[in-house]
């Protein structure tokens, strides 16, 4: 917790109990989601309140914000699920109950109040609905079981609707793309064969399938089930071509954008972040597709992030305009150095403005948080559930 956030005691609780009802509801819906779970800790009556369909009907869930989830495990069935709130830059923890037992989980995706897992033990697709509090199984994909280390993450995306999900990844079968996707509305699964396409598109979820030389294949499924996958090829441009030693790493949104971060040596087994760059597929000059690059973080908030680690990976997520223009746009970095983790948040909004988001180390000392087992962004998550 925040060093300078007094904390909810029972005389605060007691004492806001006792104000007129009409301005108890006005403070708490000002509130953030996590001050609101130290509340309901603390009393019982502010519990019942908060847990009341007539406060969660008022309560906007844009006064949550975007959140990060964070599955972390001490042994293989014995996981952690956390939650990073940046408007209070807060960590909460999520009751072990919610998670699957004893099937070693790897978080997948999120949307919403949605969480997708995948059992490495049972090689199954479990998915969690943290409204219900209640897991269900998927029925095996097409392509059958499959064991975590053959989920791609850059070739998947989870899309909530509220009450329901659309799951879909993207895989060349027989040197052929398809598209995959499971509704939960039916709990089935349907595959289609992409045809390609040659001009850009816009809309709809962008799957990465195969990034290889200075070329890349992209897939893209329609905003809604009526849509046919198209496949496109963008070629990279030359100044995304790594440069001498240097490997970038390229993380992929599920938008038609791609997040470049690229790195330099500064020891054995060690490197620092020299730039982070956002690139979208486009038209080329000469006809087709490629990738170019659209916006970059200025040197003072890479300067913050400047860092030694060994190992990165990264997720993003985005809001855009009908016209493709960025609105928002939230990039999460997760490094490891020496057995350390290192989490950084960058942010993007309307305006063009880049921000850095300090984010602490979830419950500092514990052993569990050094075994990362998926990492994913949620927009959507409003947070109400936690407090059923």
């Amino acid at each position: 917790m925040d060093g300078d956030r007094a904390e909810p005691t029972s005389n605060t609780a007691v004492g806001l109990c006792l104000l007129p009802s009409e301005l108890i509801h006005e403070i708490l819906l000002r509130l953030s989601i996590p001050d609101l779970l130290l509340l309901r800790a603390v009393s019982r009556t502010l519990s019942s309140l908060l847990a009341s369909s007539d406060f969660r009907r008022l309560y906007s869930p844009a006064s949550s914000g975007p959140c990060l989830f964070v599955l972390t495990k001490r042994f293989p069935r014995d996981a952690l699920l956390r939650v990073f709130h940046p408007a209070s830059s807060r960590w909460l923890r999520l009751p072990s109950a919610l998670l699957p037992s004893s099937t070693d989980p790897y978080l997948l995706a999120a949307s919403g109040d949605h969480l997708l897992f995948a059992s490495n033990s049972r090689r199954e697709l479990l998915a969690l609905n943290l409204s219900s509090r209640s897991i269900s199984t998927l029925p095996h994909p097409p392509l059958g079981p499959r064991r975590t280390s053959s989920w791609r993450r850059s070739g998947l995306k989870l899309i909530s609707d509220g009450s329901h999900f659309r799951f879909l990844f993207a895989e060349i079968v027989g040197e052929r793309p398809f598209l995959y996707e499971y509704g939960s509305a039916t709990g089935t699964w349907r595959s289609s064969e992409a045809v390609t396409n040659l001009q850009p598109v816009r809309g709809g979820v962008w799957l990465n399938l195969v990034q290889f030389g200075n070329e890349s294949v992209i897939l893209r499924a329609g905003p809604s089930d009526e849509d046919y996958p198209i496949v496109l090829r963008p070629r990279l441009s030359a100044a995304l071509i790594p440069r001498q030693v240097e490997e970038p790493l390229r993380v992929y949104g599920g938008d038609g954008k791609m997040v470049v971060v690229r790195s330099t040596a500064v020891g054995v087994g060690m490197r620092v972040v020299t730039a982070v760059e956002v690139w979208a597929v486009t038209a080329a000059a000469g006809g087709g597709v490629e990738w170019e690059m659209v916006t970059a973080a200025p040197e003072e908030v890479v300067e913050k992030i400047r860092r030694p680690f060994g190992v990165m990976m990264g997720c993003m997520e985005e809001e855009n305009e009908s016209t493709g223009v960025i609105m928002r746009l939230r990039i999460v970095l997760v490094s490891n150095l020496e057995g350390s983790w290192d989490i950084t948040w960058l942010g993007r909004d309307a305006a063009g403005s880049w921000v850095w988001v300090p984010v602490p180390a979830p419950e500092s000392g514990s052993t569990g948080f050094f075994n990362m087992a998926g990492i994913v962004l949620s927009s959507s998550f409003s947070g109400l559930s936690l407090l059923l």
